[in-house]
């Protein structure tokens, strides 16, 4: 059953400003990243800081704000007042399809994620089914 839709559009370049604004070592980085990412992206976030890879670092913060998002839109209006960037990621199957993880995910819900990039821009899908148990 299908329990919600959300989507959202990104220019990646909003993303993109912020990160050479604040430089991959500046502190309003830092509080960004800490604020939006779950502990499993922060690992990827690091390490794409120490390698000095700014295009990486854009792309992984782009990607996810875009995916909760959507994900927050497909949720409903009781769960998204508890709703916290850093509790969800984004994640890909074994056949490289991505999927929704995080600690508040139900075990009753199955998200099934969409996401397409076009120059400058992101879109992510989110479709939130109920599984029956």
């Amino acid at each position: 059953m299908i329990l919600g839709i959300g989507c959202d559009l990104l220019k990646v370049s909003r993303i993109e400003r912020i990160v050479r604004r604040q430089g991959l070592n500046g502190k309003t980085l830092d509080r960004f990243a800490t604020r939006i990412l779950h502990p499993v992206e922060r690992e990827q976030f690091v390490a794409l800081r120490r390698s000095d890879d700014i295009a990486g670092t854009v792309r992984l913060l782009s990607g996810s704000w875009c995916c909760k998002e959507a994900v927050f839109k497909s949720l409903d209006p009781g769960r998204q007042a508890k709703f916290r960037f850093n509790r969800w990621y984004k994640s890909n199957d074994e056949y490289g399809r991505p999927t929704i993880c995080g600690d508040d995910v139900n075990n009753t819900d199955r998200f099934l994620v969409s996401v397409s990039h076009d120059g400058d821009m992101i879109m992510s899908t989110v479709l939130r089914q109920g599984i029956q148990q």
